[in-house]
């Protein structure tokens, strides 16, 4: 019995890893084909056909093609932001905050598997009413450059560094809007006239000149 058991451990480690590994190639698959056929265009049946699997096997990790747009947005910010994951660095002041978002910026913009998870989600038409339940999960994402900024500043206006009368609701989705307009530059047209840190640069002393205490 006590070898049945560590047999039927084993299998079923071995099966949930199978499952991990399956659920990851059809993530990939579907961020290749969202990204090049586009998300209203891409079927099951083609995420299915791109890795040799069936429609079924697709259906089994995830229930519809927004549950599983959901859950490649979440797989996308991870594998963007990896190590170097922005939240991670718990900037606790402004320089630091600054700092990581040069950093974030560098990481999508030099790493070409970075830079197709990141294009895919800036494609997307996200008015539709049928991703709006996949705009509000990403909203409520943790590494998020909204809402990791939000906590920086939170921690900030705590620490004394930031006035006691700063919005930092405005104020991060001020800084955190701006920086996706320069990163959707950046991937669009190369930033080739301008310098992406000295663009931040300013940004970030622009808007530290009306908050900082």
């Amino acid at each position: 019995m006590p070898a049945f058991n560590k047999w039927s451990r084993e299998m079923a480690r071995r099966t949930k890893a199978d499952a991990a590994k399956t659920r990851e190639k059809i993530l990939k698959a579907a961020r290749d084909l969202f990204s090049k056929k586009g998300y209203d265009r891409t079927t099951f049946e083609d995420i299915a056909h791109r890795i040799n699997l069936t429609k079924g096997a697709v259906y089994w990790h995830f229930r519809s093609k927004p549950d599983l747009l959901r859950q490649l947005v979440v797989y996308s910010i991870d594998q963007a932001t990896g190590d170097q994951r922005i939240i991670d660095l718990q900037p606790g002041s402004f320089q630091e905050l600054k700092d990581g978002l040069k950093e974030w910026m560098a990481r999508i913009v030099m790493i070409p598997q970075n830079r197709q998870h990141i294009k895919m989600l800036l494609a997307l038409d996200w008015s539709r009413p049928a991703l709006q339940e996949v705009k509000a999960q990403f909203k409520t994402l943790d590494n998020s450059v909204i809402n990791v900024t939000r906590t920086a500043l939170q921690s900030m206006l705590q620490s004394g560094e930031i006035r006691a009368d700063v919005d930092i609701n405005n104020v991060s989705y001020t800084i955190g809007l701006s920086w996706i307009g320069v990163l959707h530059c950046q991937l669009s047209a190369g930033g080739k006239d301008y310098d992406v840190n000295t663009v931040i640069d300013f940004l970030m002393e622009s808007i530290g000149e009306r908050i900082l205490a």
